[in-house]
Order: C-alpha cells, then sequence, then structure tokens
C-alpha cells in the first residue's frame, strides 16, 4: 500500500498542528499557576499592611511583612522567567508552523 505524497503532508501538517496546541497548552498551564501564587501573597501584603501594630507585636508584624514582600519578588521575578520562556515557545511554534508549511509545499510541488 502506497501513501500518495499530497495525503503525507496532510498527515505531518496534521501532526505538526497537534503538537502545537499541546505544547501551548502546557505553557498556559504552568503560568495560571504562578499569577495565582501572586494573587495570594498580594492579598496577604495587604492584609499586613492594614493591620494595627500594638504593644509586643510590631516587630513581628514587621518581620512578617518583610517576609511577604520577599516572597513577593520571588514571584514576580518567577513570573518574568516564564513569560521568557512562553515567549520562546511562541517563537518555536511559528517557526515549526513555518516549516511544517514549507514542507507540507514542497511535498505538493513534489506530486
Amino acid at each position: 500500500m502506497t501513501i500518495s505524497k499530497i495525503k503525507a503532508a496532510l498527515f505531518a501538517a496534521l501532526f505538526v498542528a497537534i503538537g502545537v496546541v499541546l505544547a501551548s497548552g502546557a505553557a498556559m498551564a504552568y503560568q495560571g499557576h504562578m499569577f495565582n501564587a501572586r494573587a495570594h501573597l498580594n492579598r496577604a501584603l495587604n492584609q499586613l499592611n492594614a493591620g494595627i501594630p500594638d504593644k509586643g507585636i510590631a516587630g513581628d508584624l514587621k518581620e512578617h511583612r518583610n517576609e511577604t514582600s520577599a516572597g513577593f519578588e520571588r514571584v514576580e521575578r518567577r513570573l518574568g522567567n516564564i513569560e521568557t520562556r512562553a515567549e520562546g515557545l511562541e517563537t518555536e511554534v511559528r517557526d515549526l508552523k513555518g516549516g511544517a508549511l514549507a514542507v507540507g509545499a514542497a511535498l505538493v510541488a513534489a506530486a
């Protein structure tokens, strides 16, 4: 049994399209988790800033506020790294789409 070049090109394009969808879905799922973490840290920081220190807890409150701020900064850095990786994946996806189209066109032209 032989498969025509047109069918082979169509299957190759379909395979690339499915891979692109799966890769982009995995990248977006990871970002959602980090955005939720940033929102939680923002809420915690707002709660600490709204607190009124009294008597002996002023030092504890300041320490917790500093820890929350440090955690927030770590999440911001991590989000920046994730956004950079997502941009790289988008570039790879565009390159793969272009390559798949070129291969498909070459196979169709050769048929």
